[in-house]
């Protein structure tokens, strides 16, 4: 039986790095095991405005893989030009000060003359490749994934045109999304991008979301999105980045973080735990992996143990990978926003897979604290629940570091790629 020919459409690909790439490429490695064969259309890294390049994830790619890389216009290359690229908000706003002036201006120009985002010049070449593609192999069935969620309007237009299936992947929220008010959108621009988000999900023929949470505010959208239409198909983890195990021991017990660190992170009261820590006597050190905002750098200087922070910045997903194996805890900072209870960010599986105690920071019976209950995997602790958190890295620090005994938790095979393609699949094959 030849397999189904799927078209998918994602802006995120190697070589860019961060988060968002993994989804959809660890997708298309293990879809083909199912009797799907993913085509995939994305931008040409030459022409993008990637945040991050990660080179290694190129080797992830299947052998037999096919895809499409076009042209884009992209408004974010031209701004960064005029502006420095440090004055070009990324990843959640991470990179900027925002109290500066002209960071100020750059948010408003990023929220209002750009809807829903600026990765939009991509779409007149997708689509332009699409309808070659449509025609020569005979495609019925599309997938869209956001963010940038202007990548559904790609869908929406092939829907309209070939009446395709069309399946609407949101890894985040569109217009819910934490930072959605750092982008100072005017009245009237948060109406037109609302409008858009809820025809996207009114038009698309299935939707697939990471969280409960999120499959709640999505259905919240429209009267004409049922519950049915929702699927959940959560981030994962890859065993086959997990194979190599970390055998020597730190000579400091050592809490690491590994991704995005912004301000709306929220990260002071567990900085006040690890100070009050540190002065218990137990030798620690904080490792920061990935991008983090200025005001937080700021913020640790002027701490007293800042010579136990060790600023590793972007490393590639392999090292990173490593960092998480090679911790004693692994720090995991929820958004403290109005829906924070849905939010199930991709790291969190690699850190579950990484099979290091969890320190989570966030909203309690939320989809995350729900997870570590049941995968026994570590604890949640609620906002400004500073005093809990010191308590938590001390038992951790004797009952296992100290005592040199070996962590483990339980029920995390379902969030392996291989067995949530297998669920997408399923969806596909409907």
């Amino acid at each position: 039986m030849p397999k189904k020919k799927v078209l998918i459409f994602t802006y995120y690909w190697p070589p860019a790095g961060g988060a968002g790439v993994q989804r959809w490429l660890k997708f298309t490695k293990y879809l083909h095991d199912f009797n799907i064969e993913p085509i995939v259309i994305t931008v040409d890294e030459n022409h993008s405005s990637y945040a991050q390049i990660d080179e290694s994830l190129n080797s992830e790619i299947k052998e037999s893989q096919r895809v499409f890389k076009t042209n884009s216009f992209e408004p974010l290359n031209i701004f960064s030009f005029f502006a420095g690229k440090k004055n070009v908000p990324y990843a959640g706003f991470a990179n900027v000060n925002k109290k500066t002036t002209m960071q100020t201006i750059s948010r408003f120009i990023r929220g209002n003359f750009f809807i829903p985002d600026p990765r939009r010049g991509w779409n007149q070449y997708a689509i332009k490749k699409a309808e070659e593609l449509i025609q020569n192999e005979k495609i019925d069935t599309i997938i869209t994934t956001g963010p940038p969620h202007s990548t559904h309007l790609i869908g929406q237009e092939l829907k309209k045109r070939h009446g395709l299936q069309w399946i609407c992947d949101m890894r985040d929220p569109w217009t819910d999304i934490y930072y959605y008010k750092d982008l100072l959108h005017t009245s009237t621009v948060k109406r037109m991008d609302a409008k858009l988000e809820r025809n996207v999900l009114e038009d698309c023929d299935k939707i697939i979301t990471v969280s409960s949470g999120l499959k709640r505010m999505f259905h919240s959208k429209s009267n004409h999105i049922s519950s049915e239409k929702i699927h959940i198909i959560p981030n994962g983890f890859d065993e086959s980045d997990f194979k190599s195990q970390v055998s020597e021991k730190n000579e400091r017990f050592t809490i690491a973080y590994v991704g995005t660190m912004a301000e709306i992170y929220e990260p002071i009261p567990f900085f006040d735990a690890f100070e009050r820590s540190l002065q218990n006597g137990i030798p620690l050190e904080l490792k920061l992996v990935g991008k983090v905002s200025p005001p937080i750098l700021e913020e640790l200087k002027n701490r007293s143990w800042s010579d136990r922070v060790n600023i590793v910045g972007q490393v590639e997903h392999s090292e990173a990978v490593h960092h998480m194996q090679s911790a004693d805890i692994l720090l995991l900072l929820i958004p403290n926003t109005k829906d924070s209870k849905g939010i199930l960010t991709g790291k969190f599986f690699e850190y579950l897979a990484a099979k290091c105690p969890i320190l989570a920071h966030g909203p309690k019976s939320g989809d995350i604290d729900e997870i570590l209950n049941i995968t026994e995997a570590g604890s949640l602790f609620d906002f400004n629940n500073s005093i809990e958190m010191e308590k938590y890295i001390n038992t951790i620090y004797k009952e296992y570091f100290s005592a040199n005994r070996i962590f483990s938790s339980n029920n995390i095979d379902k969030y392996s790629r291989q067995n949530l393609s297998l669920q997408l699949s399923n969806i596909i094959h409907e």
